[in-house]
C-alpha cells in the first residue's frame, strides 16, 4: 500500500497534542496505524512537545501530585504497550483488513456491519461516541461507479479510505488516503476503483447540501 494524502502538519500537531475533536482523532489514529510516514512525523511532533515542555518555568504544586502523574503515565503507557504489543490484535486487524484503532472499536469486520441504506448505492455505519462528545464518526460505503452531492462543510472534516477509491475536485484517494478538508472546500466524490469504496469519515459539523436535498438532510444525518 502506498499512500499519497495525508493530514496537514498542523493536524498531526493538533493530534500529537491531544486536542482534535474525538471523531477526527479517530481517523487520525487510523491513518498513523497505515502510514509510516506519518509516524515519523508524529514523533517529531511529540519530541518537540516534550521539549517545550522541559522548558516552561516550574510552578510551585501539591504533595504528591508529582507522585499521581507518573503513576497515571506508568499505567496509561502499559496499557498502551499490552493493547499495541498484542499479536492477537495485530493479526485480528490484519485478518479484518482494518487499521488497529478501527479494530479494537468495530471488533468485526466491515463486511458484519449493519450498514443503512440512504440512498441507491450509498449506505452508512454510524460508530457512538463518548457522551458529550462534539461531531460524529461514520463509515460509508459507496457502489462502483455512484457519486455523492456536491457538498461544502462548515468545519473540520477528515475521510480516510479504507477500501476502494474515489475521486473528486481534490484529487484521487486510494486505501490509506486521507482528504484533510477545511471548511473552504466543496466537492463531489465519485467512486474510482470499479469496486464499492468504503471510508471512514469524521467530521464536527454537518454537510453544506444544495436545493432539495437539504429538506431531507435531517433524515439521512449527513
Amino acid at each position: 500500500m502506498r499512500v499519497h494524502h495525508h493530514p496537514d502538519c498542523a493536524t498531526l500537531m493538533a493530534y500529537a497534542s491531544g486536542t482534535l475533536s474525538e471523531a477526527l482523532t479517530m481517523v487520525v489514529a487510523c491513518h498513523v496505524a497505515w502510514c509510516p510516514q506519518c509516524q515519523r512525523e508524529l514523533r517529531c511532533h511529540e519530541e518537540t512537545g516534550g521539549a517545550i515542555i522541559d522548558r516552561m518555568e516550574a510552578v510551585p504544586v501539591k504533595p504528591g501530585c508529582l507522585d499521581a502523574v507518573l503513576q497515571r503515565i506508568d499505567a496509561e503507557c502499559r496499557e498502551a504497550r499490552a493493547r499495541d504489543c498484542a499479536p492477537e490484535l495485530a493479526g485480528e486487524a490484519h485478518r479484518m483488513g482494518l487499521p488497529r484503532p478501527l479494530c479494537r472499536l468495530l471488533g468485526r469486520s466491515l463486511d458484519q456491519l449493519a450498514w443503512r441504506r440512504i440512498a441507491p448505492g450509498v449506505a452508512v455505519y454510524r460508530i457512538n461516541l463518548a457522551r458529550g462528545a462534539r461531531g460524529r464518526l461514520m463509515l460509508m460505503r459507496i457502489a462502483s461507479g455512484k457519486a455523492l452531492p456536491r457538498h461544502g462543510h462548515s468545519a473540520g472534516e477528515m475521510t480516510m479510505v479504507l477500501r476502494g477509491a474515489y475521486r473528486d475536485e481534490v484529487g484521487r484517494f486510494a486505501m490509506g488516503d486521507i482528504a484533510d478538508l477545511g471548511h473552504d472546500i466543496e466537492h463531489k466524490p465519485v467512486t474510482d476503483s470499479g469496486a464499492d469504496c468504503i471510508c471512514l469519515i469524521g467530521s464536527e459539523r454537518p454537510w453544506r447540501l444544495r436545493g432539495l436535498l437539504r429538506l431531507v438532510q435531517p433524515i439521512l444525518r449527513l
